[in-house]
């Protein structure tokens, strides 16, 4: 019994230690996207179902989008809210090649400090108060939406900020600028280069993140739901 209790425990560590250096090596950049054709093939139904959605709730394009990484396999379409105060990036298909990826993320920009997130799915968790992040988990357009909404509504602040619909990726592209020079003064992040585009975690950071991104998973439930298009 105390063999298997030592076993599980230096199972445990090592898990802890590999996803921690993965996440510590992974080079990561603010400028990850770029256009692409609208309509681009996507075989997942829940791309096409969300992105239908979206276009019947009134809903105006932003214009469709692909990861720079050749590994990275799968469209983005940017949306912009009817009252023009909320992004919706939908995306979908393979990450780093062979992972699945399917992914709706509701996005308003309360003030250069603070902006709201709304996701049916795992985002990458804030360290810095910059971004207020809930996962609605598996939820259809209209339930992420309505949750939204209701975040929204509950805040004592300003209005969220009015976008414009040719600016949708400037807008998300600011935000993680933003939240990685927030990173870096913090000595949870650091830029690779001058340009200020390629950055990583430093040790600290991809520690944190990690616990972070533990805690989230583990807190997280779909409630019995499951994506559209499944």
């Amino acid at each position: 019994m105390f063999l298997t209790l030592i076993i599980v425990e230096l199972v445990v560590l090592l898990v802890l230690v590999v996803f921690t250096a993965a996440i510590l090596l992974q080079r990561r950049r603010v400028h990850d996207v770029v256009p692409a054709p609208e309509g681009t093939a996507n075989p997942s139904l829940y791309f096409k179902i969300m992105n239908d959605t979206a276009r019947l709730a009134g809903f105006q394009s932003g214009g469709w989008f692909r990861p720079k990484s050749g590994a990275d396999q799968f469209p983005i379409a940017l949306w912009l809210s009817p009252d023009g105060k909320t992004i919706l990036w939908i995306s979908a298909g393979r990450y780093l090649g062979f992972l699945r990826y399917r992914r709706s993320l509701l996005m308003s920009k309360v003030s250069d400090e603070k902006f709201i997130i709304t996701a049916d799915d795992f985002v990458m968790g804030d360290l810095v108060g910059l971004r207020e992040v809930e996962i609605v988990k598996n939820a259809d357009l209209a339930e992420l939406t309505r949750r939204h909404s209701q975040r929204l509504a509950l805040m004592m602040r300003p209005e969220p900020k009015t976008f414009s619909s040719g600016s949708l990726l400037w807008e998300m592209e600011d935000m993680m600028q933003r939240y990685v020079d927030k990173l870096a003064a913090c000595g949870l992040g650091k830029y690779l280069g001058p340009d200020r585009d390629e950055w990583r975690f430093t040790g600290r950071g991809a520690w944190f993140f990690w616990r972070r991104a533990a805690s989230v998973v583990f807190r997280s439930s779909a409630g019995g739901r499951r994506k559209p298009g499944t």
